[in-house]
């Protein structure tokens, strides 16, 4: 883990409102790009944009925040000729560190399903990730930050999948529905299947079902507005089709945490897991969304500590800071764990217990295990 995990911490709290959804994860890495391109532009040195790069890349788990009606219109495009029309042979996956594959599972290129046993079954051979975010719960969703490249010099995109495709394009809907500029689509095909190509000044975006099993949404935000309608065109239509040809549907990957809750209420139940790893294999976060059986939702995150303790009491002998409107912390072998107490109402009883019953352990995928 690195030193950006307040940065991730406070994003990650914030994640799961209402279902425990991981949706959020899209608005917050396109409000991280908007604010990565301005601050470039800020920025005095190459140095100092490096520094607000590496910054931004840790807030792509912002939630979405809608505010106001819709600001685009709708123009639809007729189908052009211009290339690339077709999906580039995506490299073989570069070796770098990512989660450990999960024996016994189906991928979905194989008949898996989205969001099964809050594993993961997104992934990407872009060769240039800097660090990926990956989240499991009613659907999935994986976050890339990456180094930009020509010709398309896009910096972050995601790609969201749903099992449903009404679910799909409500998530979508939402997201388009909250971009700036007017929207242009157009069909396209990806791998002999039907696709839906959506594109404004700085975004790009993708509707497609790859899998029986799967409706996928990929957002692309490149670095710079391209007012000729021509060109963004041609930008939007390259930068989602290499993003398509970099993914990967054959292979389940674990999202586990380390730590282990020793007690809980009795109705509690996992719901989500989220994860982010760096390209290098530093583990930057691990979240694990949980469910009491009347459907209140809340978070455990884990991160490296970085600053001191801020202890303002105490339960069972053990120091904690917390907060009754948000929740609790407490820290443990240099990590800080933080429960956010969401939407679940629940008083400071049951938060201290559940976080001071925790565990450190080795990655498990079942943090309630009895």
């Amino acid at each position: 883990m690195s030193d950006l995990d307040p940065i991730i911490a406070t994003a990650l709290r914030a994640r799961a409102d209402g279902d425990v959804r991981i949706d959020s994860l899209l608005e917050g890495a396109r409000r991280s790009g908007a604010r990565h391109r301005r601050n470039r532009r800020l920025a005095v040195s190459a140095s100092a944009a490096v520094v607000v790069a590496v910054l931004l890349a840790a807030v792509v788990l912002l939630p979405r925040q809608f505010s106001g009606p819709p600001a685009n219109t709708h123009t639809p495009t007729p189908a052009t000729t211009a290339s690339p029309t077709t999906v580039a042979p995506s490299p073989t996956p570069p070796e770098r560190p990512r989660p450990p594959e999960v024996p016994g599972m189906r991928p979905l290129a194989g008949g898996g399903q989205l969001g099964e046993g809050r594993q993961l079954h997104l992934d990407t051979a872009d060769p240039d990730v800097i660090e990926t975010s990956w989240g499991s719960g009613e659907g999935e969703e994986m976050s890339v930050t990456r180094n930009p490249r020509t010709p398309y010099l896009y910096e972050h995109y995601e790609v969201a999948g749903r099992p449903t495709e009404g679910a799909r394009d409500a998530m979508a809907d939402a997201d388009r529905a909250h971009r700036e500029g007017t929207e242009h689509t157009d069909d396209l095909a990806v791998t002999g299947r039907p696709a839906t190509l959506e594109w404004g000044p700085d975004w790009a975006a993708l509707r497609w079902r790859p899998v029986d099993t799967a409706w996928l949404y990929a957002v692309v935000s490149f670095q710079e507005r391209e007012p000729d309608a021509t060109k963004a065109a041609e930008r939007a239509r390259g930068a989602v089709l290499e993003v398509a040809g970099f993914l990967r549907l054959d292979k389940v990957r674990q999202c586990a945490v380390e730590f282990h809750l020793t007690w809980s209420l009795s109705d509690t139940h996992l719901a989500s897991c989220a994860t982010t790893w760096t390209a290098t294999g530093k583990v930057i976060m691990a979240t694990a969304g949980f469910r009491l059986a009347g459907g209140s939702p809340f978070l455990i995150t884990d991160t490296v500590a970085t600053d001191p303790p801020h202890v303002n009491t105490t339960y069972d002998g053990k120091g904690l800071e917390y907060d009754p409107t948000n929740g609790a912390t407490i820290w443990l072998d240099g990590h800080q764990y933080t429960f956010e107490r969401r939407q679940s109402g629940l008083p400071e009883e049951p938060i201290l217990h559940m976080l001071t019953s925790l565990e450190r352990t080795a990655p498990t995928t079942d943090p309630l295990a009895r």
